[in-house]
């Protein structure tokens, strides 16, 4: 491929909610994460690859990318947004939460009265 050549790859990403997004990614270990949905959502990854989230998509772009490496990003994304979702939504209603380090299972317990 020649020098030149910038490569972009695009992974579907269905987001309903900006503020668990931009927990989760934070929580994932992203860097330098700004931006809105509605704009943009634009982070690095700790190698420095940076992605963008938008239109239901997350992009990648670069002269050696491979879809392999979008799809990884994309499937650490959808993890962590799933697992803030569920915090989220415990803490709303007074769950409690364990996760196993080992498996990275998370339980959800709640106190019948």
């Amino acid at each position: 491929m020649p020098c030149y050549t910038e490569r972009r790859i695009s992974v579907d990403l269905n987001v309903a909610n900006e503020g668990v997004l931009l927990r989760a990614l934070k929580a994932a270990g992203y860097r330098n994460i700004s931006g809105t949905l509605a704009t943009g959502i634009r982070a690095a990854t700790a190698s420095g690859a940076y992605f963008t989230i938008a239109n239901g998509q997350v992009e990648m772009s670069g002269a050696y990318l491979t879809g392999r490496e979008v799809e990884q990003v994309a499937a650490s994304v959808k993890r962590a947004y799933a697992a803030e979702a569920v915090q989220t939504a415990a803490k709303k209603n007074g769950w409690s939460t364990t996760t196993n380090k080992k498996t990275g299972q998370l339980t959800l317990t709640r106190k019948r009265w």
